[in-house]
């Protein structure tokens, strides 16, 4: 495909995926250096969007599809994965303090507590989890030994 050499990097992606009805954002381009030898392989070349193309020391550029990894949310307690059945924690901390959390079957009370002490600045080896008197199924006491 002949393109002209001030055409910026962006809209030559643009007009081949139109072109061959495909999806702009599932394509990429890359532009690959020429090897100085033929041992050696051809080199991806670093470009911005507007770069244009005359300006990259090219002779093939090629479209490859981006890759399908679904993204990891962030601020995800340990052990939590989307549409998981979770429930409610109280953690009763030093000082009157509340710490409310998700959290699934499936975490450990060491990451629990871990995750707790690294938020409120507590040493975990000071600490440990006790069941509260009342309504212990949805709360936990967080008391020094």
């Amino acid at each position: 495909m002949a393109q002209l050499i001030s055409t910026p990097m962006m809209d030559l992606l643009v007009q081949i995926t139109t072109n061959h009805h495909l999806q702009l954002s599932n394509y990429t381009l890359q532009a690959l250096g020429m090897a100085p030898s033929s041992e050696h392989s051809d080199k991806i070349l670093p470009y911005k969007p507007n770069t244009p193309i005359g300006t990259l020391d090219t002779q093939h550029i090629k479209v490859i599809p981006k890759s399908r990894a679904l993204p990891v949310p962030k601020n995800v307690p340990p052990g939590h994965q989307p549409f998981e059945s979770t429930f409610r924690l109280k953690v009763h901390l030093p000082r009157n303090q509340l710490y409310v959390t998700r959290v699934s079957r499936n975490v450990m009370l060491e990451d629990i507590m871990r995750k707790v002490c690294e938020e409120k600045n507590l040493d975990p080896m000071k600490y440990e989890f006790k069941h509260p008197v009342k309504n212990h199924l949805s709360k936990v006491c967080f008391d020094k030994p």
